[in-house]
């Protein structure tokens, strides 16, 4: 029998939802540094890859990628280059914003988006931070400036907004680090309470979506995942990095020189991304400092099985795919790749033999591949 470090607590809360039905909520504990090795890459854990490849005008993605997925449309935000494109499901460029400057409607620095149900793109910007919307065209619609320090945010049933807030700020957001609002901004709830002595509130990833509805969001100071449904909050997933986790005396520096100073002297382990639907949990897991990797891991919650792989960040592949984009209904893992370097790939491993080798050595553009989970 394959040996799963995986350790599984369930517990019952009765939960007031809006719909006013009970909710059985589940905790799960991953021991991170006992997981068995698999190749994982390979057609043991995917049945195929499709490719998407996207018409960019000539132009190439930067290496700082988020996506969004909505009404059939692939939303693509390039931190380095500073626009968000759109494209259809068949990869063709529908609109790009790309709107720098200090203007109306223009910013200069973009931290997150988001895509609203009526396909409204909205932005996240500045130091001094203001979301900025944006018709599905990609014209200017409206700019409201916030009165506290967001670091990332989401939409939550297209009724309210989620924000990861950095540090302690006015009392009215109860010190915490994850705050709700209604669509105008207005405080409704807050979450993950900040302690006097954290430096400040770090997510380890960006809020991202589950099928079911909720929001997954984690910051450095615990080791849970956290899901949020519109009216809770609770500990989804348990990382247990053992070694690698940050040690407490990190949570009691004052300064963040002394912060960098024990961080480089050891190797620390932390959630890049992690995506869930209704079958599966994927996480990106980076390791940093006296080690450099990064890890693939991939929980299925219908019989407790794990696929998992670690690679140094010096090979190919994750230096190809990177962090994985999405994780969709269909059982889809989403990463985006420039098909120059996917050429090596293909000769390396089989599970991308269904890549136009041809297409790849055009270079033009940027390709979606969909890993389809088996």
């Amino acid at each position: 029998m394959e040996k799963i470090y995986l350790v599984v607590t369930l517990f019952s809360l009765l939960v007031s939802c809006n719909n006013k039905r009970d909710r059985d909520l589940s905790s799960l504990s991953i021991n991170y540094e006992a997981l068995d090795t698999t190749d994982f890459f390979s057609s043991n854990t995917f049945s195929q890859v499709s490719p998407i490849y996207l018409d960019t005008n000539g132009s190439i993605f930067g290496q700082t990628l988020d996506l969004k997925i909505k009404n059939s449309k692939f939303y693509f935000l390039d931190k380095q280059q500073l626009t968000v494109s759109t494209f259809d499901n068949h990869g063709n460029l529908i609109n790009k914003i790309s709107k720098q400057g200090r203007g109306p409607g223009e910013y200069t620095f973009i931290k997150d988006f988001d895509i609203r149900d009526n396909g409204d793109i909205e932005l996240l910007c500045e130091r001094q931070p203001k979301i900025l919307r944006y018709s599905p065209t990609g014209a200017f619609l409206s700019e409201t400036k916030l009165n506290f320090n967001a670091l990332s945010f989401s939409g939550l049933d297209d009724k309210f907004y989620l924000f990861f807030k950095d540090r302690i700020t006015d009392s009215i957001y109860k010190n915490d680090v994850v705050i709700k609002t209604d669509t105008d901004f207005n405080h409704v709830a807050s979450f993950l309470p900040m302690s006097e002595f954290m430096l400040a509130g770090f997510p380890e990833m960006n809020f991202s979506l589950t099928e079911d509805g909720a929001v997954l969001c984690k910051h450095i100071y615990d080791k849970n995942i956290y899901k949020i449904y519109s009216d809770t909050l609770f500990a989804a997933y348990q990382l247990e990095f053992g070694k690698k986790a940050y040690p407490q005396e990190l949570f009691a520096v004052k300064s963040f020189s002394d912060a960098y100073n024990i961080i480089a002297q050891m190797t620390s382990a932390y959630v890049g991304t992690a995506y869930e639907n209704n079958n599966y949990l994927m996480l990106y897991i980076n390791e940093e400092g006296l080690e450099n990797n990064v890890s693939y891991l991939l929980f299925n919650k219908n019989n407790g099985h794990i696929s998992f792989q670690k690679f140094s960040t010096q090979n190919t592949l994750p230096n190809c795919l990177g962090a994985p984009l999405a994780l969709t209904p269909r059982n889809e893992v989403i990463f985006a790749a420039n098909p120059a370097l996917l050429e090596e790939l293909v000769e390396q491993y089989p599970i991308f033999s269904s890549l136009n080798k041809d297409k790849l050595k055009e270079g033009a553009g940027y390709i979606i591949l969909k890993f389809h989970i088996r």
